[in-house]
């Protein structure tokens, strides 16, 4: 079933997301997936701040942009961290979602508290910068989902080459796929999304032991 992110899709994929009652439902409603989250222990609970704040973040962006634009890249097939502006982005082929948004200095934690908490600096989270919050597409059936991505980026003073990794959701740290270096993972997680971190990468594999 082919399909295109679309202004209407994201807008569907917020209000279910944000609609949810988490307890109250029977077995024979439908499970979204803040409901799911609930559900599966306290380890994916504590993340239903972040996702929830994800959507609205998307939901009012889009209210606010009215248009969900394809996303640029340069001609090394990268996103050009100083020139896109605040809104939503789709890549070409309709697998991926970013939401961008344009930080002032002292203005994170206020735009996306939960967010700014995953931030390990509270230097980084106060300085100037770009936030990028990534969004996947998975199928359920020929049913087509938006949700969350496990990790964003902070572009401080947006410049691409000091890329702040995001773990949004970090119930991803109880699993055993990934060997406890979370950054690298993450790093190479947001390349899938054609975000500048080889600066980043290069860093982080300097410091491995």
């Amino acid at each position: 079933m082919d399909f295109s992110i679309t202004r209407d899709f994201i807008e569907d994929q917020c209000k279910t997301a944000l609609s949810q009652n988490v307890v109250d439902y029977t077995e024979n409603d439908h499970v979204g997936l803040i409901q799911l989250m609930y559900k599966k222990g306290k380890a994916f609970s504590l993340d239903i701040p972040a996702v929830t704040e994800c959507y609205s973040l998307l939901s009012y962006v889009l209210e606010q942009k009215g248009e969900v634009r394809t996303l640029p890249l340069t001609v090394d097939r990268l996103v050009d961290v100083n020139s896109l502006l605040s809104g939503v982005y789709v890549n070409s082929d309709n697998t991926k979602c970013l939401l961008i948004l344009t930080v002032g200095s002292g203005e994170l934690r206020y735009i996306a508290h939960w967010i700014a908490d995953r931030i390990r600096s509270n230097r980084v989270v106060d300085m100037p910068g770009k936030l990028f919050l990534t969004f996947t597409i998975e199928r359920r059936g020929d049913l087509p989902f938006m949700l969350p991505d496990w990790c964003g980026a902070y572009y401080v003073d947006s410049n691409p080459e000091q890329c702040v990794p995001i773990i949004t959701l970090q119930s991803v740290l109880t699993n055993s796929a990934i060997s406890g270096d979370w950054i690298l993972s993450a790093l190479y997680r947001l390349q899938s999304f054609n975000l500048p971190v080889d600066k980043a990468i290069t860093a982080a594999e300097e410091k491995r032991p």
